[in-house]
């Protein structure tokens, strides 16, 4: 064996996490309503299992957490505070909350003329809320310039959303190792096409709160 690949075997897998926060947060509390998540402990608790998969040691980069909130909700509000300024303190990790958008339009009923509901029929409230935008497509674009740029060797991705699949296999024909982090009965396109996956229900206790 060569020095160069003795170097190589020896080196650590340098890995970065990507957390759909909603996604995450929703999935995680329609499984254990009483679930809180200790961020501090959730970056090593991941490590820990993406160094099972390979069998090696790893090397935790960056943990990217990606969600919105809505700028009229002061629930949201204190989210985002709590975004910037108790988890960008979690080693590694970078928060990044977008603002949601307001609905231009309201959903359109199933009769034959589709008519628009602007306003709920029953308590009058409107039917205009708000709607995440482009929170998968920074996803996508990060995953992918993070692999293009050679800055890591395998992404762990920890959302159920079946509309990363085309970025999955862009990743893979690139030689870069994608990992999903799935939940029961939550996800099941995104573990098929990933390199690797693990249940992140199950080991929920090593970052509970």
């Amino acid at each position: 064996m060569l020095d160069s690949e003795r170097q190589q075997e020896k080196s650590p897998v340098r890995v970065m996490f990507f957390i759909d926060f909603w996604n995450y947060e929703l999935t995680m509390k329609g499984l254990d309503p009483t679930f809180l998540t200790d961020w501090f402990l959730l970056p090593p608790a991941i490590t820990q299992e993406v160094s099972h998969l390979f069998d090696a040691p790893v090397q935790y980069e960056r943990c990217f957490v990606f969600g919105s909130y809505d700028p009229g909700s002061d629930g949201d509000t204190r989210l985002r505070n709590w975004a910037g300024n108790v988890l960008s303190k979690v080693p590694g990790v970078l928060a990044n909350f977008a603002a949601r958008q307001k609905r231009k339009k309201g959903p359109l009923c199933t009769g034959k003329d589709h008519h628009e509901i602007t306003a709920c029929p029953i308590c009058n409230a409107s039917m205009l809320g708000t709607q995440e935008k482009g929170v998968d497509i920074q996803i996508a674009v990060e995953m992918l310039d993070l692999s293009f740029s050679r800055r890591c060797d395998a992404l762990v991705l920890v959302s159920a959303d079946k509309d990363f699949i085309p970025v999955i296999k862009k990743l893979w024909n690139h030689g870069t190792k994608v990992i999903h982090a799935f939940f029961p009965n939550h996800g099941h396109e995104l573990a098929k096409e990933s390199w690797a996956s693990f249940d992140l229900f199950r080991i929920r206790g090593k970052f509970r709160r």
